[in-house]
């Protein structure tokens, strides 16, 4: 699937949901921001997965039941308020829950890895891509409930609705002898002007990678990167979902 600069960016779904009456902040809560993963099937409520330890449901009365139809998992960005001095709940899935007010949904496109095909490597392209890496800061790039969350930048030029359209993949079974050894592909389509910069994020399941079976290993990814002019990678500690 193609998708053109200008979708290629954060939500295919946004909402805005009223978490409090007053405008002004609030000093009983405390505001934040997560890329989390909407969990359709876990009991009498569901689940906004931060990580394997931590998740949020929400409090909202107009969120009590799943959003998204057809009950699939998601992968979004929220903002909440939490209520200052909040304990967390403990539940068989997660050893930290707590109850949050959403107050934003942005879903995050979620895309399928590609087998690499030595026969279709000039369809995967070679044009740079900017990884946004930096923890510090939200959003980043980096491996969330068994899916690369990957925030990137792309450069174009003036684009039309006939001009040509950016593919961004993520291609697995690269190494032969490694095979968590992952690469993002940007294919420009000739769009070489690059007067532009497009924010983006997408989400890409590593359910295809071998079962690591409880351990965690080192996932390299590399990318050409439009930063140093050349292939870069970052090594993530990753271990296989096991509720896929």
């Amino acid at each position: 699937m193609k998708f053109t600069t200008r979708i290629l960016a954060v939500s295919a779904i946004a909402m805005s949901i009223a978490a409090c009456s007053n405008n002004d902040p609030d000093p009983r809560y405390i505001s934040g921001q997560a890329t989390v993963t909407f969990k359709p099937n876990t009991g009498d409520r569901y689940y906004m997965e931060v990580g394997e330890e931590l998740a949020f449901y929400p409090l909202n009365g107009n969120m009590s039941s799943y959003p998204f139809s057809q009950k699939v998992e998601k992968r979004a960005m929220i903002s909440y308020l939490l209520e200052e001095g909040s304990e967390p709940e403990k539940t068989p899935e997660y050893k930290n829950v707590y109850g949050v007010y959403v107050q934003h949904i942005d879903t995050i496109k979620i895309k399928q890895p590609l087998v690499y095909d030595v026969n279709e490597e000039p369809a995967y392209g070679d044009d740079p891509i900017g990884l946004y890496l930096d923890r510090t800061v939200f959003p980043t790039t980096l491996i969330e409930d068994g899916y690369l969350n990957l925030v990137f930048n792309i450069k174009y030029g003036n684009i039309k609705l006939d001009d040509p359209i950016h593919e961004v993949n993520l291609l697995i079974g690269i190494n032969p002898d490694d095979p968590y050894e992952v690469e993002v592909r940007h294919n420009a389509h000739g769009d070489n002007s690059r007067v532009n910069n497009q924010y983006c994020i997408m989400n890409f399941p590593l359910k295809a990678l071998p079962d690591t079976e409880g351990k965690t290993v080192k996932l390299t990814l590399k990318w050409n990167s439009s930063v140093t002019g050349k292939t870069e990678s970052v090594q993530f500690d990753y271990r296989s979902r096991t509720d896929w």
